[in-house]
């Protein structure tokens, strides 16, 4: 035996030595076993997240603004996985300039998404990402919903009122494989007026 190691019965005189499974796991039941249990991975719903901010500035360059490896049989046929990204800065003072987003999964592009600036925009808001099996592991849906608003409601500029929207669309990426989950922001333009910026971002697991 060593240090983790346990007894689990395996029939009404069966003993038999369990291994410690990996760092993280927790003992789940599980009847198709001969132990009965066995070591999984946790299932508390997060999957990820970062503190770690980043900045989309003064250029025309695709840029990850969240980007997090999905394990394979998180999604599953029928789970579902958020991204929720947090926007503490979009400002742009040229009203042909856009901002485009997008949300990735195994190397495809699921959803786009693209907003105009104009005078004096300065926007925070949410990026939502929600990704749901489609009752097979090779059927998806993707949802990208987008609100940015102003931190005070100002009625004098319309123009600055906020930006909201929304998108969906249908895949078919195998989840059982390991694969990336992202989203991406990138400016028509490199201008100094162009800014946007990102504090975090929260990756949960929806059973």
């Amino acid at each position: 035996y060593i240090l983790g190691d346990i007894l689990a019965a395996q029939s009404s005189s069966v003993l038999a030595k369990l291994a410690v499974g990996l760092d993280g796991q927790i003992i789940k039941a599980d009847s198709s076993v001969a132990a009965g249990i066995k070591w999984a991975d946790d299932s508390v719903p997060k999957v990820a997240s970062s503190y770690v901010g980043v900045r989309v500035d003064n250029t025309a360059n695709e840029t990850s603004i969240m980007s997090v490896t999905l394990p394979g049989s998180v999604l599953g046929a029928s789970n579902a996985v958020q991204v929720r990204v947090f926007v503490d800065e979009f400002t742009t003072q040229n009203s042909t300039d856009t901002l485009t987003l997008k949300a990735h999964y195994g190397g495809t592009s699921v959803a786009t998404l693209i907003f105009t600036g104009g005078e004096n925009t300065d926007l925070k808001g949410t990026i939502d990402f929600d990704l749901v099996g489609r009752g097979a592991v090779s059927s998806q849906i993707g949802i990208l919903n987008v609100v940015l608003l102003p931190d005070r409601l100002t009625l004098q500029n319309p123009s600055v009122m906020g930006h909201n929207g929304y998108i969906n669309n249908n895949i078919s990426i195998d989840s059982n494989a390991n694969q990336t989950l992202g989203v991406t922001a990138k400016w028509s333009a490199a201008s100094v007026d162009n800014e946007f910026g990102t504090p975090a971002y929260i990756v949960t697991k929806i059973t």
